[in-house]
């Protein structure tokens, strides 16, 4: 893959998360709420705290032209120890090679979480990245 084909991706992925970030303009804000009870990390998301908070926001995609808007759905909890972030992502052709940590993981399917801790300094953030492999990229 040359480098225009790497930086199409990135740009799109990029143009994805601002969009995302932005789906929700009427509202502004997206409230992280606290969980008091223990959250088992089996992919099944289904205790009673996941289905009471919203979803972030509905995901667009810039790059789409025609067939199906296959949907993403995420939601973010926290307690005192962890932050914790659960996708629901519907995709009927799953893509996935790299299985190197900290590889090319956005060549793929995945997942990203952008977080900064400072929202005066928006630019100072950590990106996590996490192919349909269980490969992870971390910036």
């Amino acid at each position: 893959m040359g480098f225009h084909e790497i930086f199409s991706m990135i740009l799109a992925l990029f143009l994805l998360l601002i969009a995302a970030s932005f789906a929700r303009a009427d509202e502004g804000v997206y409230t992280i709420y606290r969980t008091n009870t223990p959250l088992e990390i089996d992919g099944q998301l289904d205790e009673l705290a996941w289905g009471a908070v919203p979803a972030v926001s509905k995901f667009v995609f810039p790059w789409w032209e025609e067939g199906e808007k296959e949907q993403t759905v995420a939601k973010i909890l926290w307690d005192e120890q962890y932050l914790y972030v659960s996708f629901l992502c519907q995709d009927a052709h799953i893509w996935g090679k790299h299985v190197e940590r900290d590889g090319p993981v956005y060549e793929d399917d995945c997942v990203e979480v952008f977080i900064a801790p400072n929202p005066k300094w928006p630019e100072a953030y950590f990106n996590i990245e996490i192919n349909v492999r269980d490969c992870s990229l971390t910036i």
